[in-house]
């Protein structure tokens, strides 16, 4: 489980922007704001298939402005652009991704975010920016789906953990609005990332988060086993503020309750809503 960013590392990054290479100016956020939409729109071809490239665009312009929801909550206003690019960037491989394969799967594809760090590099995007610049963001994005950071280097550490939350806190939002619809009038398979809608649940995957364990991708079986996994996620939340979202938006059961009901389910609802309790708890008292 991450620790929260503490008051003693946050200070060291709260000197001026400019003295520690982390300034970005405005008008340069804004130019690659426009790069992303004319780069994703060369990936509509205006028919059925737009849909997730859609779902994609929505979701990363989504993560910027949860981006921009956490700086604010560390008071750390120097480092909000060099951030909202991490988040612009983050998913920038899905896009390549899906054109080619047809899925958001990465274990039917590949690694979205190796994919995303690929097309940067080869458009050469971020040549307007410092090597130290691009260094972070090329390492935030390279961690941001991986099972635990593995980088202890700051501020990279810190980034890592900024897209992570953001992420985690957009997709919460997108996967509710689409299993909480009464009816379907058709099954996303990039929402469901292709694994089959039935109504079990696996046995090993409740187990792992019972224990605590994080659960790989390629473990999954069901829709449902994609649920738990997703009410789990307060395990590698990393801020305040992230839990305290989850906890007011009710996230936990909402998903919770799109999965049918077992002794399994209720015993491990029991135990995501008491830790998420206590884990707000206890990242307020290390800030």
């Amino acid at each position: 489980m991450e620790s929260s960013y503490s008051c003693t590392d946050r200070g060291s990054l709260n000197q001026s922007s400019h003295d520690s290479g982390l300034y970005i100016s405005p008008e340069i956020v804004k130019r690659y704001h426009q790069w992303f939409e004319t780069y994703v729109n060369s990936f509509l071809s205006h028919n059925s298939s737009d849909e997730n490239i859609l779902l994609k665009r929505e979701h990363t312009l989504n993560v910027v402005k949860e981006m921009q929801y956490l700086t604010k909550s560390l008071d750390m206003p120097h480092i909000e652009a060099l951030a909202r690019l991490v988040a612009l960037f983050h998913d920038i491989g899905r896009f390549r991704q899906y054109a080619r394969f047809g899925t958001f799967a990465d274990r039917d594809s590949v690694n979205h975010a190796h994919e995303g760090i690929r097309v940067l590099k080869q458009e050469g995007i971020l040549a307007k920016l410092s090597s130290y610049q691009t260094r972070i963001i090329l390492t935030a994005i390279a961690q941001h789906n991986r099972v635990h950071i593995r980088t202890r280097r700051e501020p990279y550490r810190l980034f890592c953990k900024l897209i992570r939350d953001a992420d985690k806190l957009d997709i919460y939002r997108l996967v509710l609005d689409y299993y909480e619809r009464s009816e379907k009038e058709k099954r996303n398979s990039g929402i469901e990332l292709d694994l089959p809608d039935i109504p079990e649940v696996s046995s090993h995957i409740i187990e792992k988060i019972m224990c605590r364990e994080p659960v790989n991708y390629h473990e999954l079986c069901t829709v449902n086993d994609f649920k738990l996994v997703q009410a789990a996620w307060i395990y590698d939340l990393n801020f305040p503020a992230s839990l305290q979202r989850v906890f007011k938006q009710r996230y936990v059961p909402r998903l919770m309750a799109t999965i049918g009901e077992s002794r399994e389910t209720r015993k491990l609802y029991s135990r995501l809503q008491g830790d998420l309790i206590e884990l707000m708890n206890k990242k307020r008292a290390v800030l």
